[in-house]
């Protein structure tokens, strides 16, 4: 028990004397006769109330003949308010216990009377103060980094993650307080500091030790009470660092595509759990959604839910300190926190703009029903309603329904949004797709397109492109040479791809040159030939092409003179794969300067089980060398492989071969400085199919700033495995990183063996770039881009069956 130094006045009262008072009962100024005065407390009296803490008063009785000491009595400072007890109660002394249970300082006035002149008393005034608590435990100090200032952090809804001094504090007692660390000692580099106000100390500074750390740290208060913290402090080596994550809104009932989170640095495994913050929740309050220790968020919430707001934490599996990370990362102020809830209603397609009406647009499609591939091409043009007429090839693994005229229903309609609706009917069929515009000028130009009326997993699923027609082609005939691509499946389920070159004259394909893989067995390059018959009114022709012993029956679009579209002729049967292709006109003669500059590539088959995809940028000096990057999602394992490799073009046909560490592919080339480049088959045992193009010819540098900016159409590409999810949407990009979250112009509309999941609008996503034009778009993903268009697969390992996603300006 300790006194306060100050002075309070106390009042005594001392009445004796016949009708005067006396003086204070301290005795300063006695009046003549008994005069009762506070010995101890000297000053005022405080008192904490923790428990066995007591406050002993003494008093001494002057001119009292009798020696007869005093009595005491106990009263509140305020009406009904806590007094506690007095013992030992004796002449001149008294034990007084404070009351428990106290929240604020409150008082209570102790009153010693004499015996023989109870005329004469002294009051002496106790402040209760609440007990003295140490409420700062280990798991309030956050770990500390090596070589980092030391902060901790705080989440909350209104300022999100925002760093924060670390602090020891207390609650109760009476201030000022002293902080003594006694003989313990806190992490080098670390030290105390005084708080933010008195009930508090903080530890500042920069660790230079890894390691555990324990200490103890002791605040006492003026009343002389201590509270004791016995606390440690973690020094991890490093921090780790968390991948932003892509999270898409919550769908009502609807199953949410699980999501893997990603964080580097460390030791793996990984172990991940709430920083702060919760995820979403139904209306008793119960998580809807959930995340596993692995790093999975998954769930599928009710009709009616909450959404959460929350921070993550990582920690990996260093020892003895495992390193941590928090995400979002924390900030002095204005800090972000993770949002994850319901979207907006969805856009409904009711517009035909911006179509360019009554021109022709031609389009291709490939994909898979449950009796195996299937492949759409055809050739529509659309009203100042949007109602379409035209013509529409259908070939399944059922059968084969070519040139069917399109009947009524058929349509094309766009939100306000910008969301597209097309629906293709024949007299025998009718299918729902999606569209996601890529070229959009006084009208779409190009656009992506997958099929959306699967509700259940059994139907149809697929994605493919239409382009706008030169109509002013289809009466001249195809002539002169091009390069092409065949992508699709034999009848044994492999897949299959085929490059290669051949010019069209008089009615005929001459001068073939292709390379054939089909299901891992490559052959060429093949010599051949073939016919191609005059375009009807919709462009529309057919074709015969030989490559080796084998021909393949085809129909072609014409979209301008220099580019036309493919589709098998045939069902699917033994020696007559289902394929699609495209055409890009390519005039020879080639030299190895006819590639240079950088390019960016796509490509995909299959393995086993799986889908075998893969992007990349590819520098070539335009003489023999060629380097770059390659990344590749292969039947369950991604992997990205540095480039260093020599090329060789053919001077006739512009085949182009790799040696060395490379890209496992032959391809054509089309000279060009936009667009397409080349046309590429692989070599492996996936049958990979696709396409390189020109991306640009300042590396290096390259991208010092982000090349993603604008609004895209974003789809998948080919399906290259029957269960893979399809989707097409608009994102909006911007140059640091960010896409437009929780925005009706940012979605996509899915479909999946679950089934459909429409306009999805984006919660959280960031993309990174180096300045060859490679990074990531969204978490788990490799991607490549030259500005214009971006190629990104996708590496979860959630995803068993990824594709290739194309994303496009739109202007």
């Amino acid at each position: 028990m300790k006194y306060l130094s100050f002075v309070l006045v106390i009042l005594v009262f001392l009445i004796g004397c016949g009708s005067s008072k006396s003086g204070p009962g301290g005795g300063c100024c006695g009046v003549p006769g008994i005069n009762v005065q506070v010995v101890s407390p000297i000053g005022a009296a405080a008192i904490d109330d923790n428990l066995g803490q007591t406050l002993a008063i003494t008093v001494q009785v002057t001119n009292d003949s009798l020696n007869a000491g005093v009595t005491w009595t106990l009263a509140p400072a305020v009406k009904s308010g806590p007094t506690g007890t007095l013992s030992n109660q004796a002449a001149l002394a008294a034990t007084f216990t404070p009351p428990t249970g106290i929240t604020s300082p409150t008082q209570v006035i102790v009153t010693a009377t004499s015996v023989t002149d109870t005329t004469r008393s002294a009051a002496i005034p106790v402040t209760i103060y609440p007990p003295l608590k140490a409420v700062t435990n280990s798991s309030n100090l956050a770990t500390a980094f090596l070589n980092t200032n030391y902060t901790c952090i705080q989440i909350n809804q209104s300022s999100g993650v925002t760093q924060i001094p670390c602090a020891v504090s207390v609650t109760g007692g009476l201030g000022p307080f002293t902080w003594s660390l006694g003989n313990s000692l806190l992490p080098v580099g670390l030290e105390l500091a005084p708080g933010a106000d008195q009930f508090s100390t903080e530890i500042i500074g920069t660790p230079t030790i890894s390691g555990i750390n324990q200490f103890s740290l002791t605040a006492t208060d003026a009343t002389g009470s201590t509270a004791a913290f016995s606390l440690n402090i973690n020094v991890a080596p490093a921090q780790l660092k968390v991948v932003t994550p892509t999270l898409l809104d919550l769908v009502s009932n609807t199953p949410y595509a699980p999501v893997q989170l990603q964080a580097s640095g460390g030791v793996p495994p990984y172990t991940w759990s709430l920083a702060g913050g919760a995820l979403p929740s139904d209306q008793a309050g119960n998580p809807v959604m959930n995340l596993s220790p692995s790093g999975v968020i998954s769930g599928t919430p009710p009709l009616n839910f909450s959404q959460g707001q929350f921070a993550l934490l990582v920690t990996d599996s260093q020892t003895p300190v495992p390193a941590q990370a928090v995400f979002p990362v924390p900030v002095p102020s204005n800090g972000s926190i993770i949002t994850l809830g319901a979207g907006d209603a969805e856009p409904v397609c009711t517009n035909a703009a911006p179509l360019q009406a009554s021109t022709p647009y031609a389009f291709v499609f490939a994909g898979f029903d449950k009796n195996g591939p299937v492949t759409f091409s055809g050739s529509f043009s659309a009203d100042a309603s949007g109602n379409l007429t035209g013509v529409e090839d259908i070939v399944r693994s059922s059968g084969a329904q070519l040139a069917q005229p399109l009947t009524a229903g058929s349509s094309i309609l766009f939100s306000d949004s910008g969301r597209g609706c097309l629906t293709l009917n024949t007299s025998g069929t009718s299918s729902q797709f999606r569209v996601a515009i890529t070229k959009l000028t006084t009208a779409i130009q190009d656009a992506r397109i997958v099929e959306f009326d699967d509700a259940t997993g059994t139907g149809t699923r697929g994605s493919g492109y239409f382009h706008l027609q030169d109509s002013a082609a289809f009466a001249t005939p195809v002539s002169g040479s091009f390069a092409f691509r065949f992508s699709g499946w034999d009848a044994g389920a492999n897949h299959f791809a085929m490059a290669g070159t051949a010019t069209a004259q008089t009615g005929l394909f001459i001068a073939v040159s292709a390379d054939v893989n089909d299901g891992g067995s490559f052959s060429g390059p093949l010599t051949g030939g073939g016919t191609i018959s005059a375009a009807d009114a919709n462009g529309r022709g057919t074709a015969t092409l030989s490559a080796g012993a084998t021909t393949y029956d085809l129909i072609y679009y014409i979209v301008d003179a220099s580019h036309l579209i493919f589709n098998s002729a045939q069902v699917l049967s033994n020696g007559h794969p289902l394929i699609t292709g495209e055409a890009t006109a390519s005039a020879g003669p080639f030299s190895q300067a006819t590639l240079s500059n950088s390019h960016i590539y796509r490509f995909g088959g299959h393995v086993p089980g799986s889908a075998d995809v893969g992007v990349g940028v590819l520098h070539f000096d335009g003489s023999a060398a060629v380097s770059g990057t390659t990344y590749e999602r292969s039947g369950g394992t991604a992997n990205a492989t540095t480039v260093s490799a020599q090329y060789a073009i053919d001077p006739a046909s512009g085949r182009f071969t790799f040696s060395g560490t490379g890209v496992p592919v032959v391809g054509y080339a089309v000279p060009s400085a936009s667009g397409i480049t080349g046309y590429l088959a692989g070599t492996g045992a996936s049958a990979a199919s696709g396409t390189m193009e020109f991306q640009t010819n300042s590396y290096p540098p390259g991208y010092q700033f982000g090349p993603i900016s604008g609004k895209y159409g974003v789809a998948t590409d080919e399906m290259f495995d029957p269960q893979t999810t399809v989707f097409a949407g608009v994102e909006q990009a911007g140059p640091t990183g960010g896409i437009q979250t929780n925005n009706i112009s940012t979605y996509i509309d899915s479909s999946s063996l679950t089934g459909l999941i429409p306009f999805q609008e984006f919660e959280l996503f960031k993309y990174t770039w180096s300045a060859d034009g490679s990074g990531a778009y969204g978490g788990n993903t490799y991607m490549v881009t030259n500005q214009s268009k971006f190629f990104y697969i996708d590496v979860s390992p959630l995803n068993g069956h990824p594709a290739v996603v194309v994303g496009q300006i739109q202007q």
